[in-house]
């Protein structure tokens, strides 16, 4: 509800989200920006997200119908799971979100399923999507996916050909952002190769949208109420909570955790996932970011000092990175290493260790023999069996937004419960 205040004082009055997609491999750079590999929790979510959006007046669109990742993790590929499978694991949250959330637009994927593209699958859009859920929204296409067709699938000779599939099969909206190849899909329409009816019927979906929103009568905004809205107090503590209760306590080994207050005089924060404050895919810029670092300096009060060093990053083994931070550690009475992983649209994982010298520099940083914590930043499933008996506790903070720094500086002093749970399975 915060997020949907936030988004319609802007103006915005249809978010491309949420990606209720299910994770059955972690190898997927797409795994952050999803639910999980359960379709009921996928589905659960999914409805509290979409109702939310939709109760303020802004449309929500679940994605990507269906499926969008194939075998091994690919982004986009092939996808032959039978019908059943998808009516068991994947369309559970669709139907949710539909019939429960009030989601008045759907949007198609990427990847084709049973040898036709998701954006014009008449048996997806049309018999199942419109015919058999009586879906009364509109079917929007991912950026580019229509001309996927003839680029990708190649199961059209050009573009022109791909978008009168395309509206021929169901689909209402074509959202392109390649400069020039929205004009491709029009000669479908102009040139009489679209059927009336289901011309009709795309148009007549997208003004009912439209004159439910109030566009026509009231389409204007107050400039200022985008100010008022934007990081208030209240959504401020609102993502602290989120973000506290989700960390995830992996490992604490000989009760290292919480950290006691006045026990400790010089705390170690190494690496630079303790100063980036990364969102996550997707994410703007943020509004005031609270760092790990930020948040460890500001809780461990005064007479604690608090040094840094950056080590070694999610690229490349940096030596002199890590020596730095060894160096550090074994002058301090605990280490703090923030780790995270690469991924996200188009960044599949082939290995799903912490990429680039990380590893190695737990391992050193740890046998320096000062307790070592470690955090997590990321949105899907970590090997550790590299480092895990190195570390002391580890802890999963996922991507825990503008106040995520506090957050995990709460859960390392016991402040608050790292309560949270993995909705996708770790080796």
């Amino acid at each position: 509800g915060a997020v949907a205040a936030e988004t319609r004082s802007r103006g915005i009055r249809q978010v491309l989200s949420p990606v209720v997609n299910i994770s059955l491999d972690v190898r997927w750079g797409r795994v952050e920006e999803t639910y999980g590999e359960d379709p009921f929790l996928a589905a659960r979510l999914a409805v509290a997200f979409v109702r939310a959006f939709e109760a303020r007046g802004v449309v929500a669109t679940p994605k990507h119908f269906v499926a969008n990742v194939g075998a091994g993790g690919r982004d986009s590929y092939p996808v032959a799971d039978g019908e059943r499978h998808l009516r068991e694991i994947d369309f559970p949250p669709f139907l949710a979100a539909i019939r429960e959330g009030g989601a008045r637009s759907i949007m198609t994927s990427y990847n084709s399923w049973d040898g036709v593209p998701c954006s014009m699958n008449p048996r997806l859009l049309t018999d199942i999507l419109k015919g058999e859920w009586a879906f009364r929204g509109f079917v929007i296409s991912d950026a580019c996916s229509v001309g996927g067709a003839f680029s990708l699938h190649l199961t059209a000779d050009s573009y022109p050909e791909s978008g009168r599939q395309a509206w021929e099969s169901g689909l209402d909206v074509v959202f392109q952002t390649e400069i020039g190849h929205a004009s491709l899909f029009g000669p479908a329409i102009t040139g009489g190769n679209v059927g009336a009816a289901r011309v009709d019927d795309a148009v007549r979906r997208v003004l009912r949208a439209k004159m439910e929103l109030g566009l026509f009568e009231d389409p204007f905004v107050d400039p200022d109420e985008a100010e008022r809205e934007s990081g208030l107090d209240a959504h401020r503590a609102l993502a602290r909570r989120a973000a506290r209760e989700s960390v995830v306590l992996l490992k604490n080994g000989g009760g290292i955790l919480p950290l006691a207050n006045g026990g400790t005089s010089r705390i170690a924060v190494i690496g630079p996932d303790a100063v980036d404050a990364r969102l996550g895919g997707y994410s703007g810029p943020g509004i005031r970011k609270v760092t790990l670092l930020d948040g460890i300096r500001e809780r461990s009060g005064p007479g604690v000092s608090v040094g840094y060093a950056e080590g070694c990053g999610r690229i490349a083994a940096e030596e002199k990175g890590i020596e730095a931070a060894v160096r550090l550690a074994g002058a301090s009475d605990i280490a703090v290493v923030a780790a995270g992983i690469e991924e996200g649209a188009a960044r599949d994982r082939a290995d799903i260790r912490l990429p680039g010298g990380q590893a190695e520099m737990i391992r050193r940083v740890a046998a320096t023999g000062t307790p070592t914590v470690v955090v997590i930043y990321g949105g899907s499933a970590v090997a550790m069996s590299e480092w895990i008996e190195a570390a002391d506790a580890v802890l999963m903070a996922w991507y825990p937004g503008e106040e995520g720094g506090r957050a995990v500086a709460d859960v390392l002093w016991g402040d608050a419960d790292p309560g949270g749970r993995l909705p996708v399975t770790f080796p």
